[in-house]
């Protein structure tokens, strides 16, 4: 009898269960699509950046020491005018490193072409990384705001041309969470125009992140100016890989600066390309969404059992 009492009441409680099921079911959907509608589903790493706030959103710039692990990262602390060419942009370091224009991240955010050391072009968006003369690398950091998979597509490129006594030679790397997805070298002696890609989906959880790193390559520092092209994007149709532009060699106007003591470091400019993106959809939900998932489910499968057999016990009398 207590077991048919049982049933019988979770048989009329059943509606109860269904709608407090399906409510919660809802409720879970609801808060994940607006946490997905007020957060962007594109990055561009370029024209995103910010002189004055590091993080900046999902992005941040720092350097890690040589040989240094993924927790090294230490986030550049002076943000600003770049101290050797005007109207550049920089993120530096205010200590660690023998020569203090770098290591760096540097961004052409004006609307006018900028030009160093007479064969360097930086056209208005443009951006570098350049590494440290103690093997530090350059870091720009994206940090993924919510679960999914996103579509990373990345080009380094050569932004010191030959012909000015030196030229780019870097090694170049993009990781998740410190685990090397792409490693590569920028050689100008190789080729003027010289790059690297990568293009491809990766899976990433809310707080995970991506670093696009530039070391010093062959043991030297100078002429070391790198340009990077990174966008990361969830949710829209892939674009076609870009293609690095061709090195410009500008006419120099005025007194050329000089070099400075410790070397003679160049900067920069950097290919054009497309947002890439993965499918439509395909980021994932969060954690407890899924949990309260389950428990929807869990009440609608009691709900149908419990009724089930209650009807089955009364057509049986």
């Amino acid at each position: 009898m207590k077991t048919i009492r049982f049933f019988t009441l979770a048989a009329r409680t059943s509606p109860i269960i269904l709608v407090l099921g399906l409510g919660i079911l809802i409720v879970t959907m609801t808060a994940q699509s607006a946490v997905r509608a007020d957060t962007p589903s594109a990055f561009d790493a370029a024209a995103d950046f910010s002189p004055t706030a590091n993080p900046n959103g999902v992005w941040s710039y720092g350097f890690m020491p040589a040989g240094g692990l993924y927790t090294d990262f230490a986030l550049y602390d002076l943000g600003g005018p770049a101290p050797d060419i005007p109207g550049l942009d920089a993120w530096r370091h205010t200590a660690g490193s023998s020569d203090p224009r770098v290591p760096a991240v540097a961004h052409n955010g004006g609307s006018s072409t900028l030009y160093a050391y007479g064969d360097i072009v930086l056209p208005p968006g443009e951006m570098h990384l350049h590494p440290g003369p103690e093997g530090q690398q350059t870091v720009v950091r994206f940090t993924a705001p919510f679960d999914g998979d996103f579509h990373i597509v990345v080009v380094f490129s050569v932004g010191d041309p030959p012909g000015g006594g030196c030229t780019t030679t870097t090694d170049v790397h993009v990781r998740k969470n410190g685990i090397s997805l792409f490693d590569g070298d920028v050689n100008g002696n190789t080729s003027p125009t010289d790059s690297e890609h990568f293009d491809n989906s990766v899976p990433l959880i809310a707080g995970d992140t991506v670093d696009f790193a530039v070391g010093f390559g062959n043991g030297n520092y100078d002429c070391d100016t790198t340009f990077l092209d990174a966008t990361i994007s969830a949710g829209q149709a892939p674009a076609p890989t870009p293609t690095p532009t061709t090195t410009i060699t500008p006419t120099p106007t005025g007194t050329p600066m000089p070099p400075s003591v410790g070397g003679v470091v160049r900067f920069y400019r950097s290919p054009d390309q497309e947002v890439a993106s993965a499918d439509e959809g395909s980021a994932g939900s969060l954690a407890w969404g899924q949990v309260l998932l389950a428990l929807a489910i869990a009440a609608v499968a009691m709900s149908v059992a419990a009724g089930a057999w209650y009807a089955r016990r009364r057509w049986l009398r």
